[in-house]
């Protein structure tokens, strides 16, 4: 992979539980690590409804594995751009 083509840069959120000083739970994504990706648009679709223009696109991230993003699952992890 050239690393030239990784320019953007994503943050990928973890979900935690959090106990306040009374005890309730609840469940709060905070900031578990950056990476550098490179980013393509692999399908755009426009679809007028009712006089709205709604846009829908397809990205594709490519990522350089390291520690960080082998451990990343859809159920505790998702990511900002």
């Amino acid at each position: 992979m050239e690393f030239s083509k990784l320019n953007q840069r994503i943050i990928f959120l973890e979900n935690r539980t959090v106990v306040d000083e009374i005890g309730n739970h609840t469940s709060k994504w905070e900031e578990a690590f950056c990476v550098w990706v490179y980013v393509t648009v692999s399908k755009s679709d426009e679809v007028d409804h009712i006089g709205i223009t709604q846009k829908t696109q397809m990205l594709n991230f490519w990522v350089r594995e390291n520690s960080y993003t082998r451990s990343i699952t859809s159920t505790k992890y998702r990511l900002m751009f």
